[in-house]
């Protein structure tokens, strides 16, 4: 059983009714980072309803919060990647928490992730 950080857009998908995805996250040892749990909630229309849902869902994920050593990692990526492929804020402390614990990243957006060396993706 794989060690995974869910990216937000996967979690999006099974949301919306991705039961393909749903199933490939039954049969994993699932983390999130508080960037993707914040990204879910964040929507101005997201009612409180959808709110519980989420928290619901998420409720059997490990959940990672930002840590001095994710803080710091995440800068550095920033600082060396951002120039050179556009590296986002959100994207470089999921990044950053992936390679601090050592988990793979399902995501769908494996673009926003190819170029840094120490993170694993599933």
């Amino acid at each position: 059983m794989a060690k995974i950080l869910v990216d937000t857009d996967i979690l999006i998908e099974i949301f919306r009714g991705n039961e393909e995805l749903h199933e490939i996250l039954q049969n994993h040892d699932c983390s999130i980072s508080a960037i993707t749990y914040i990204e879910l909630i964040q929507g101005e229309n997201t009612s409180r309803k959808e709110i519980e849902l989420i928290e619901s869902y998420i409720s059997k994920f490990r959940f990672w919060h930002i840590s001095k050593n994710i803080s710091e990692l995440s800068i550095g990526l920033v600082k060396e990647y951002s120039p050179s492929h556009n590296l986002k804020l959100a994207d470089a402390i999921i990044a950053a928490t992936g390679i601090i614990h050592e988990l793979s990243l399902f995501t769908n957006n494996r673009k926003d992730f190819l170029y840094l060396p120490k993170l694993t993706l599933f």
